[in-house]
């Protein structure tokens, strides 16, 4: 066993990892490390994976899809700015991480979690319509968490392809 690395891109990355992947990941591994790599510099970012390569050591790069027009080319423009060797190392959630929170949740939970009667999940869902059922009451980080409570993995497998493939690959 050995250590594995998780660079992920900010906060609600973070919690999600750490609350619903971590303990998953760490059946396989002596220590996962989680990395928020969005506010790093590009050479320093550069300059760890380098090391982590050169170390034999696991990591993968998670990053979201956003608005980019395909996987593969986002794949291949992430591997040249951060000089990733192979590009599985590199995960794209589909299209946001709010689409992995919203995957493992029954709509009537998260119908209550954000008090609202009527709750119309869009097929793609974004970080704008996540934004929108956060009720105002409450952070956004207690939102989310409230969610990861109730967060089934089996549920978010069968509903979102991008986390079904990251469970299948790293765990």
């Amino acid at each position: 066993m050995s250590s594995f690395y998780v660079f992920v891109e900010g906060d609600d990355d973070e919690r999600f990892f750490r609350r619903i992947l971590c303990s998953r990941l760490e059946k396989h591994y002596d220590r996962v490390q989680i990395v928020k790599y969005a506010q790093m510099e590009k050479r320093k970012i550069r300059k760890f994976i380098h090391t982590l390569e050169r170390k034999s050591t696991e990591y993968v790069l998670v990053r979201d899809l956003d608005r980019y027009p395909c996987v593969t080319a986002l794949r291949n423009q992430i591997a040249g700015r951060y000089g990733i060797g192979d590009e599985q190392r590199i995960v794209v959630v589909i299209p946001e991480i709010e689409a992995w929170y919203v995957a493992g949740i029954e709509r009537e939970i998260l119908r209550q979690i954000a008090g609202v009667r009527r709750l119309a999940i869009p097929p793609r869902v974004t970080k704008q319509w996540f934004n929108i059922i956060i009720p105002q009451s409450i952070p956004r980080s207690v939102f989310m968490n409230r969610i990861i409570e109730r967060f089934d993995p089996s549920l978010a497998q069968r509903r979102s392809e991008s986390f079904r493939y990251f469970v299948r690959k790293f765990l």
